[in-house]
């Protein structure tokens, strides 16, 4: 009928946005739903890792331009292979991926904090 009526596209499109295939056919998703949600908290503290050590790396011009695709490319792991959306912001509120965010924030300041600040003591004794 989509082929009659010549929405072939809207077709496709619909059936992507269900989340099935061409064939209409359900996607799998690449894991559990237990281990989706693990590596989707855990995903951002190592691309947090990556992208702190590419901005120290390189000079700032190249290193913000790479910093923000990496961020982008955590974003478009977690969105379009562990939670296979179409779009990028299906359902990211029902994951624990802010709180991750968050999370990795923490872990990456106190972890600056404790090698920075507290190795360095003052000579006075």
């Amino acid at each position: 009928m989509a082929v009659e009526l010549k929405s072939l596209g809207a077709w496709k499109r619909a059936l992507e946005e269900g989340g099935m295939n061409e064939h209409g056919v359900k996607r799998a998703k690449p894991l559990s739903d237990r281990n989706t949600k693990i590596a989707i908290f855990v995903l951002p503290t190592l691309f947090f890792y990556l992208i702190f050590m590419t901005l120290s790396v390189l000079p700032w011009y190249t290193g913000v331009l790479l910093a923000m695709a990496e961020f982008f490319g955590m974003h478009h792991i977690v969105t379009r292979v562990l939670l296979n959306k179409n779009t990028y912001t299906d359902s990211v509120s029902q994951t624990p991926y802010f709180a991750g965010i968050i999370t990795a924030s923490l872990i990456w300041v106190v972890y600056a904090w404790v090698t920075r600040l507290l190795h360095r003591e003052s000579p006075h004794r």
